[in-house]
């Protein structure tokens, strides 16, 4: 089977602050387009309309202490949008998804880094994302030097996450990794090589995915829907 043959896949990227996510999810997308492979690129939170006003809320820096539950909520308010008007919508046309962050990222940031209750995440995980699992999580893992260095080098500007300690980030960073090394379906590639060493790893865990079985495509979400 040829990646032109598959049916459509659902990719995320995952990775700590300066990991090299959206650089490395726009080379896959252009490889793609170079195939013919109708497909889409988005982010969460965000990726419509009105998880993007969602996104902005979350992130905008203010006086108010933000509790670790209310950023949860507002993750999965965004992610439900996201899912029903963008994501599902794309892969019933048969398009690809090429989404910056999910569920794990939420698992990291809101449980580990800001301690809400388990429970509460997977209760949430269950009723919002279902089995609406990716086919393949590519983690990029870069040094704590890098994703700092990174970090200071851009131009978009800072948000109130941003503001986190280099504590936090870190303890963000061990859980995406452990994550990686752990679950089915998942791809660590070395986030400190060039861009173009980067992006042709990527591309060859992508590549592995022609060589699945259709029961195996078939079967991938399942078992990551215990995820994370």
């Amino acid at each position: 089977m040829s990646l032109t043959s598959l049916p459509p896949q659902f990719i995320v990227f995952e990775g700590g602050d300066g990991a090299g996510k959206s650089t490395q999810l726009k080379l896959l997308s252009e490889k793609l387009t170079e195939l013919g492979i109708d497909h889409i690129t988005t982010r969460e939170p965000g990726g419509t309309p009105m998880a993007e006003e969602i996104r902005d809320v979350m992130l905008k820096k203010r006086d108010e202490p933000v509790a670790g539950n209310t950023e949860l909520l507002l993750i999965f308010a965004a992610r439900q949008q996201h899912l029903d008007n963008r994501i599902l919508p794309a892969l019933a046309e048969g398009r690809w998804v090429l989404c910056d962050r999910f569920i794990e990222t939420t698992y990291a940031y809101q449980c580990v880094g800001r301690g809400v209750n388990e429970g509460f995440f997977f209760d949430m995980m269950v009723n919002v994302v279902g089995d609406h699992s990716p086919h393949l999580t590519v983690y990029l893992d870069v040094d704590d030097e890098v994703s700092v260095q990174r970090r200071a080098a851009r131009k978009d500007g800072s948000d109130r996450i941003d503001d986190e300690t280099q504590e936090f980030f870190t303890k963000i960073n061990d859980t995406l990794r452990g994550f990686a090394l752990n679950l089915p379906h998942h791809a660590t590639v070395d986030g400190n090589q060039t861009e173009e060493a980067v992006a042709n790893d990527v591309f060859a865990f992508v590549e592995d995915l022609a060589n699945k079985t259709d029961s195996d495509l078939d079967s991938m979400a399942d078992t990551q829907t215990a995820s994370p």
